[in-house]
C-alpha cells in the first residue's frame, strides 16, 4: 500500500507502509510551513526550527544574561550566521547595547564588505579554514581558501 500525504499539495513522496519512507528533498526546498510534519505517520518528520524576530531573540538573551556569569555571552553559529546578514547585524547591535559579549563561528567565505560589516560587532571569531592549501581546501569544500584568507587579513588590518 502506498500512502500519499493527502493535505500537502507538494507532498514529498508517496510512502509504502511496508518500507521506510523516502523523501524527495528537492520538493521541500521552498516550503516554509512544513505541513507534512503535522500529518506524518508515526511522526517521522519533525520541524526542528523556530523563527524569531529580532526583539524576541534579544528578549531571550536579556532574560538569560544574568545566568552566564561575567565571562558569558552569545555565540552565533550553525550553518553560517553571516548568510542572515541583515538580521544578524540588528541582533548584534542589540547585544552591544545590552553589554552582551558576542562570538561567531563562520567560514568567512563572503564578500569583504559583508564580512567586515558583521565583524565590527563581534568580540571573538572562530574562522573555519579547512586547509591552508587552496587546492586541498577546494577538494574538501568545493571552494578555494583565497577569499577566506583575504577576509582574515582584512579583519586584522581593520583593528
Amino acid at each position: 500500500m502506498t500512502y500519499v500525504f493527502p493535505s500537502v499539495p507538494q507532498a514529498p513522496s508517496p510512502w509504502n507502509r511496508d518500507s521506510p519512507p523516502q523523501v524527495d528533498w528537492n520538493k521541500c526546498k521552498d516550503c516554509h510551513d512544513f505541513p507534512c510534519t503535522s500529518i506524518c505517520p508515526n511522526r517521522a518528520l519533525k520541524q526542528c526550527v523556530r523563527e524569531y524576530t529580532i526583539e524576541e531573540l534579544l528578549q531571550i538573551l536579556r532574560r538569560d544574561f544574568s545566568s552566564w556569569g561575567s565571562n558569558g555571552g552569545v555565540t552565533f553559529s550553525g550553518g553560517d550566521p553571516i548568510t542572515q546578514h541583515d538580521f544578524l547585524i540588528e541582533v548584534l547591535k542589540g547585544c552591544q547595547k545590552l553589554g552582551i559579549h558576542t562570538a561567531i563561528e563562520t567560514s568567512a567565505h563572503f564578500p569583504r564588505e559583508k564580512f567586515l560589516d558583521v565583524m565590527q560587532y563581534i568580540d571573538f571569531a572562530f574562522i573555519d579554514v579547512k586547509n591552508m592549501d587552496s587546492e586541498a581546501h577546494k577538494a574538501g569544500t568545493s571552494v578555494g581558501n583565497e577569499l577566506i584568507l583575504d577576509n582574515i587579513r582584512a579583519l586584522k588590518q581593520s583593528g
